[in-house]
This record gives C-alpha cells, sequence and structure tokens, in this order.
C-alpha cells in the first residue's frame, strides 16, 4: 500500500477491511463493503468512487480483482459508469443513472482484455485460495510424498468462474443469498437451486469430454486403482477437507463404496487373519503354518445398512460394538473376538478413543480397521486415519454424501500392505468407474468446486 501522502482521499475516509487469508475472494469481500456503505447512506447518491487503479494500488490487489467487484455493483444497480469517467453511487430508487456531465480524467474505465491479461500473474499471487499456497506446507502433505504425481498448471485461476456463495446480513427471517453471478435470491427453491453442485459438475464432465475425446474412440482400460490426476486431485481434496495428508500412490477409486469394501474384504488380510509369530519362534515362522483365524469384523451397534448385505456377500460374520459405551473401546474389541473393524467417523470422536482402537489393532498383525467417512464438514484431521502411523487403517470417502447420489464415486486409502495385496488379487481388472468419469470428478475437484460448494454450505 502506498504512503499516506500518495493515498486517495476516499481511501483515507473509508477503510476497506480485506482479508487475504479468507476463504471469501477478494472480490467478493470489496464488493460487501460497497454494498453495505452504499445501502447504509455511507455513500450517498452520485459519489464518484476510485478509480480501477487507484484502489488496486492503494491496497496491493489486482485490477482484475477490483474490475470483478465493479461489475458486480454495476450489474446489481448499485453503481453505474460513464466512459473514461469513472465508477458513481446510483440512485437506489431510480431505474436509470443520473447522467450529469462529470470531468473526465484518464485509465478510469474499465480495463481492456490485454490489461487484464498481464494482470493474471499477480493476481494469482494476491487471491491465494488454492491448494498450493494456503493449504499445503511444502515440507509435508502431499508434494513432499515421493508417489506424487505432479499435473502441470492444475490449480489454475478458473476455480475463480465457480459459483459460491456468501450470507449477507438482513432483517428477515428468510436468510439473503448472494453468488458470484450477481444473483440475490431469498426463496427457499432457488436457495436450494444455487447449493447444487450439479451444474458446476457438469461443466466439469463437459471439460473432461473435450480435452479426452480420444478416449471416446479408444480401447483404454481404466487403472486398476484409478487415473492418475484423480488420485492426485483426491489427495489434494482430502487436505484441504480434513487436512488428511495423502500419498497419491496409495488412493484407489471404485465406483462405490460396496464394491471398494467387497474387494477388501476379500482379501486374504480380511477373509483368512492369520497370527504371526513373533520373538524367538519368529526365526521358525517358515516351518510352521501359521494359526488361521475365523475372520470377524467389528461394527458399531446399530449397523443397519445396505453394507451388511456386503459383509454376508464376503461370507464374514459381524459383531456389533457400543463405541459410544464408557467402557474402554479395546476391551470391548478383545471380547469380541473381531479380527478388524469397520467404524464411522463418528464413532471415535474423542482422542482416547481414536488411540484405544488403534493399540488394540496395532496387538495384532491380521487386525485393521476400517474408516468410512461420513463427514459433511471442512475440519481438521480428526480421524483415526490421521492418527496411524503403522498402517493399520484403511479410509473410505463416499463423494456421493457430499456431490449427489447419483455420482458414484469412492475412494479408498490403503495401507502399502494392504495395497500390495489389492494390486496382486485384482490386477487383471481395471478401475469399475469410466476414465471419462474419472477425469470429469478430477477437474470437478482440482477446481475447487467441491471445497467451495461445501464451505458455502456451511456459510448458510
Amino acid at each position: 500500500m502506498g504512503t499516506d501522502k500518495n493515498r486517495s482521499s476516499f481511501v483515507n475516509n473509508f477503510e476497506i477491511k480485506l482479508d487475504k487469508t479468507s476463504k471469501v475472494k477478494l472480490y467478493h469481500q470489496l464488493y460487501l463493503f460497497f454494498v453495505n456503505a452504499i445501502e447504509n447512506k455511507e455513500l450517498p447518491e452520485e459519489t464518484k468512487l476510485p478509480s480501477i487503479r487507484t484502489l488496486s494500488e492503494d491496497y496491493n490487489i489486482s485490477r482484475n480483482t477490483v474490475t470483478k467487484a465493479y461489475r458486480e455493483l454495476e450489474s446489481n444497480g448499485y453503481i453505474y459508469s460513464l466512459s473514461k469517467s469513472g465508477f458513481f453511487v446510483k440512485n437506489l430508487d431510480s431505474a436509470e443513472p443520473n447522467l450529469h456531465s462529470k470531468e473526465k480524467t484518464e485509465d478510469e474505465g474499465i480495463p481492456t482484455v490485454e490489461s487484464i491479461i498481464k494482470e493474471r500473474a499477480k493476481e494469482k499471487s494476491e487471491e491465494k485460495n488454492d491448494f498450493v499456497t494456503e493449504n499445503i506446507d511444502a515440507d509435508s502433505s502431499v508434494l513432499k510424498n515421493s508417489g506424487t504425481f505432479i499435473l502441470s498448471d492444475p490449480f489454475s485461476n478458473e476455480q475463480e468462474e465457480q459459483n459460491s456463495v456468501l450470507k449477507l446480513s438482513s432483517n428477515n427471517d428468510e436468510k439473503a443469498i448472494l453468488t458470484n453471478t450477481g444473483d440475490l435470491v431469498k426463496s427457499s427453491p432457488e436457495k436450494r437451486k444455487i447449493l447444487s453442485p450439479i451444474e458446476d459438475y457438469v461443466e466439469s464432465a463437459k471439460t473432461a469430454i473435450k480435452e479426452n475425446k480420444n478416449l471416446l474412440e479408444g480401447n483404454k482400460i481404466p487403472d486398476l486403482t484409478g487415473e492418475a490426476p484423480l488420485r492426485i486431485a483426491i489427495a489434494a481434496f482430502l487436505y484441504k477437507f480434513h487436512h488428511l495428508e495423502v500419498n497419491p500412490s496409495q488412493v484407489v477409486v471404485s465406483c462405490n463404496k460396496a464394491d471398494i469394501l467387497f474387494k477388501l474384504l476379500l482379501l486374504d488380510e480380511f477373509k483368512n487373519p492369520k497370527t504371526s509369530l513373533h520373538g524367538l519362534l519368529q526365526l521358525a515362522e517358515k516351518s510352521i503354518s501359521p494359526k488361521k483365524i475365523k475372520p470377524c469384523i467389528a461394527v458399531p451397534q446399530g449397523f443397519h445398512s445396505s453394507l451388511v448385505d456386503v459383509f454376508s456377500a464376503a461370507n464374514i460374520e459381524t459383531t456389533e460394538i457400543q463405541f459410544d459405551s464408557k467402557e474402554s473401546i479395546a476391551a470391548l474389541l478383545e471380547k469380541s473376538g473381531a479380527t478388524s473393524a469397520f467404524i464411522y467417523s463418528k464413532n471415535t470422536d474423542s482422542k482416547k478413543k481414536k488411540q484405544e482402537i488403534l493399540e488394540w489393532a496395532e496387538k495384532e498383525d491380521f487386525r485393521y480397521i476400517i474408516e468410512y467417512d461420513t463427514s459433511t464438514e471442512i475440519s481438521g484431521s480428526d480421524f483415526v486415519y490421521s492418527q496411524d502411523f503403522n498402517g493399520k487403517c484403511i479410509y473410505i470417502e463416499n463423494f456421493s454424501n457430499l456431490i449427489s447420489k447419483s455420482i458414484n464415486t469412492t475412494a479408498a486409502i490403503l495401507p502399502k500392505k494392504i495395497l500390495e495385496s489389492y494390486k496382486n488379487q485384482y490386477q487383471k481388472f481395471g478401475c469399475p468407474l469410466s476414465v471419462l468419469s474419472q477425469m470429469s470428478i478430477a477437474d470437478f475437484l482440482i477446481k475447487d468446486k467441491l471445497i467451495n460448494y461445501l464451505s458455502s454450505i456451511e456459510q448458510i
């Protein structure tokens, strides 16, 4: 920001607070400032607003940011512009602007396409609401993992074109919803339509088809664990969504939760659990057959869902555990005789419970935890998976819970040992999700459309 001597009189009279660390785009913040100032009569009719250049320089933001805010204001009837004269507060009660004669100054109109393009690089460094700069620590996270693939400019500014939602103050019981298209709506049907991510997903599907037309004519079988761009996008999304550090090489993509769970249950680790010898007896393990154990999966009490049929189809018994009991979870699991456990993320709502279930799993090589994420809120890494450092927990995210029930995409994060078994057992199979479907989801995630949608929901 320039010195006080160089600051415009407008900036000296009005303090515009912009939070560059906020998830709310800068131009939305700027838009809301002017909306409130105009509606509260702090900026009277015919007040001349600072030029795009002046506001950009005084607040060290890109001209494109100011331009977008002014466009929203003008499209919603808060201001009007005169060619090479600038922007002025409009009479909210009048249908047309008051075309008074104004002193003409240079460089006060909307920038040309060329000037906007020149500002793109600057804008990227200022409006940092993307995966690389805001949510990823370069010394930890997915970028550090050796198995990570890096896409060319996967986090472009195209994400700015996606619908996002802000909550405005309102004296009415009905909340006002403002979209970045300038639409202000209050009725519930319109609200539900705006809060639907389907339109954005449709655009991603169109992009996927356009950029991968050759796949429609080819015979490519989807990679067993999913296409690399999608696995990378999922890893990036999970870091933003729950701060989970995921190596894309350990992501396995499937068409639904039942499919991935069934395939996991058919692995020897779950189907044929065996005890391993320890200490001195470990030396003789190759000549001694490990003891086979009857598989049994512990599930939450009241577990009555479509997944019951999956365990039945895999011919694996289940035993219900009361996870909200005051008794130690580890003790309950020991009594149950379970060889592994299936839990929902909500079942371990305390750090103590997470530690207990992990300690139980670590006591035997054949014990594993399958953690199914039921959360739709953006939150920290409050999961058993995030506390697991010994490859005992499988994390499952079902995107149909977040996008639409008709979009059947599920991702599982597998420990390396389980991943190796999965690849060996299903090496002749491809991912059941089509390549085009995978590319659609990848575009939807990598451009932050889903995380922006979920963030918008939380603001309502």
